[in-house]
C-alpha cells in the first residue's frame, strides 16, 4: 500500500554554515541572520526573527519589508547542500560538506501568532 503523502505549512529556505567559529542560520527569501553556538540554535533564533520581521510589517502595513532576496551565492549554496543530503540519503554518495553546510525551513508563523506579537507591539507602543 502506497504511503500517503503529507504537506507541511510554509516554510523560509534556511541555509546554515559556519562563520567565525558559530553557526549561522539565513532565511535565503528575507535575507535575515541569526547566530547560535549550534545550528538548532542558530534555527531558533531565526524563528523569533522572522515572527518579528513579519509582525513589524504587518503592523507598519508594508507588506515588501518581509521579501529581500540573500545574494544568490547563498541560493547555490543552499542548492548544491541539498544535492549532496539527498545524494547522501538515497545513492549512499559521501557528503563530505554536511559538517560545514545544513540545510533546514524555518516555518512561516500562523495568523494567530502575528496577532500575538502585534499585541505586543501595541502595548510596548503605548
Amino acid at each position: 500500500m502506497r504511503e500517503e503523502h503529507r504537506f507541511e505549512e510554509l516554510v523560509f529556505n534556511v541555509l546554515g554554515y559556519r562563520e567565525e567559529g558559530e553557526w549561522v542560520a539565513l532565511a535565503l527569501e528575507m535575507d535575515l541572520r541569526a547566530f547560535g553556538q549550534t545550528f538548532e540554535a542558530a534555527l531558533e533564533e531565526l524563528a523569533e526573527l522572522v515572527e518579528m520581521k513579519i509582525s513589524f510589517a504587518i503592523q507598519k502595513q508594508q507588506p515588501e519589508m518581509i521579501w529581500r532576496r540573500a545574494a544568490q551565492e547563498y541560493f547555490a549554496l543552499y542548492e548544491k547542500a541539498l544535492r549532496n543530503q539527498v545524494e547522501a540519503l538515497y545513492f549512499a554518495h559521501d557528503d563530505h560538506e554536511s559538517a560545514s553546510l545544513r540545510i533546514a525551513g524555518v516555518p512561516i508563523p500562523p495568523a494567530h501568532v502575528i496577532a500575538a506579537n502585534r499585541e505586543g507591539f501595541h502595548l510596548a507602543n503605548g
